[in-house]
C-alpha cells in the first residue's frame, strides 16, 4: 500500500476515534435544594437524573454562576450574597460525548425567626390548665418546639400544661423558620397554691326559711376558705344591699325573696350562693265582733239580787 494512502488511512481512523458517536449523547439533568435557597445555606445539586446514553459518565463539572466550578454527581454549595446565579452542569462519558444543563438560582437574604409567648392566666394557680400562646412569634416560623420544666410538649403554636405544685416552672419556646434558622425564649412562671385553697366557698346560714312580714329575718355568712381570707361580701335580699357578716332584715310583704351572698378572697377569687326565703302575713289577734265582754260593775249583782228578794217579801206580807 502507498505510505500516503495507508497515511491518510490512519489519520481517518484517529478521528472517527475522537468524534463522539452520532445519538449517543448523555443527558444531563439536575435538581438543587432547597427550592428557595438563601445566603451561607448549604444547596445540595444533585445530578442522578441525568440520562447516560450508552455510555457511563465519567465526569460531572458543576458551574455556580460566582466563578467557582466542582465536580461530582452530587455536591454541595453555599454563596456568599443573595442575587441571582446562572448555574450549569456539564457531563461528560467515557467516549468524550457531552450533555449540559442549566438554571437560574435565585438566593435570599438569611432570615431569622423572632421567638415570643405567653401564657394564660397569666398568675397560674397549681392544678389549673395553662395555655401557653406563641402566635407572637415572628419569621415565617415553620416549627414549634416546647420545653415545660425539663420535659419536651407535644404542641404547635399553643400548647397545654397542668402545674402540680406551686413555684417558679421554666417554660423554653424554639422556632424554626423555612431557612432551618432558629431562636428561642425562655421564660420562668411562678405558679401559685392549688386554686382549692384561694378559692372561697360561700355559705349562707339563715335563721329561718320561712318568716312572718314584720318579723327580724338573721343571716350569717360562714363561707369556708382554706387560705386567705374574705376581702369584700354582698349581700342581696329584695332592694337591699348589705355587706356586714351579720345581718338583720324585716320584710314588710309576703312573698318569696332570694338571698344572695358574692363573697371574694384577698387573691381575687369569687363565689356566689343564694337561697329562697318564703315570707308569710303576721297573723292578727282574734276578736268575738258583737259580744259585749265588759265586766259589770263590782256589786252590782249582790245590789240587784238583794233589792229582788226584798220586793218579794213586800209583796206575800200584803
Amino acid at each position: 500500500m502507498d505510505r500516503r494512502v495507508f497515511t491518510a488511512v490512519a489519520v481517518a481512523a484517529v478521528v472517527l476515534l475522537l468524534i463522539p458517536v452520532a445519538g449517543a449523547s448523555p443527558d444531563a439533568e439536575f435538581t438543587y435544594s432547597p427550592d428557595e435557597p438563601w445566603v451561607d445555606n448549604e444547596i445540595e445539586f444533585n445530578a442522578s437524573e441525568t440520562t447516560p446514553g450508552e455510555h457511563n459518565i465519567s465526569i460531572y463539572e458543576w458551574r455556580f454562576g460566582d466563578g467557582e466550578i466542582d465536580n461530582g454527581e452530587t455536591v454541595t454549595y453555599a454563596y456568599d450574597e443573595a442575587g441571582s446565579y446562572d448555574v450549569s452542569l456539564l457531563v461528560i462519558d467515557t467516549e468524550g460525548n457531552t450533555g449540559e444543563a442549566e438554571s437560574t438560582l435565585n438566593v435570599e437574604e438569611g432570615m431569622f425567626p423572632t421567638a415570643a409567648f405567653d401564657h394564660e392566666p397569666e398568675e397560674p394557680h397549681a392544678g389549673e390548665t395553662v395555655t401557653f400562646d406563641a402566635s407572637d412569634a415572628d419569621g415565617d416560623i415553620q416549627e414549634y418546639s416546647w420545653l415545660v420544666e425539663g420535659d419536651t410538649v407535644e404542641g404547635d403554636e399553643t400548647v397545654e400544661h397542668v402545674f402540680e405544685d406551686e413555684g417558679e416552672h421554666e417554660v423554653v419556646l424554639s422556632v424554626t423558620n423555612h431557612q432551618n434558622n432558629t431562636d428561642n425564649v425562655r421564660e420562668t412562671v411562678t405558679v401559685e397554691g392549688a386554686v382549692g385553697d384561694v378559692t372561697p366557698s360561700a355559705v349562707i346560714n339563715a335563721s329561718a326559711d320561712e318568716v312572718e312580714t314584720g318579723e327580724e329575718f338573721e343571716f350569717r355568712d360562714e363561707t369556708v376558705l382554706e387560705e386567705g381570707e374574705v376581702e369584700s361580701r354582698t349581700w342581696t335580699v329584695g332592694d337591699e344591699e348589705y355587706t356586714d357578716v351579720n345581718v338583720s332584715h324585716v320584710f314588710d310583704e309576703a312573698g318569696e325573696y332570694e338571698l344572695t351572698l358574692e363573697v371574694t378572697s384577698d387573691a381575687g377569687y369569687s363565689d356566689t350562693t343564694e337561697t329562697t326565703v318564703t315570707v308569710v302575713e303576721a297573723e292578727e289577734e282574734e276578736t268575738d265582733e258583737g259580744n259585749d265582754d265588759t265586766e259589770p260593775l263590782p256589786g252590782f249583782g249582790f245590789v240587784a239580787a238583794l233589792t229582788a228578794l226584798l220586793g218579794l217579801s213586800a209583796y206575800r206580807l200584803r
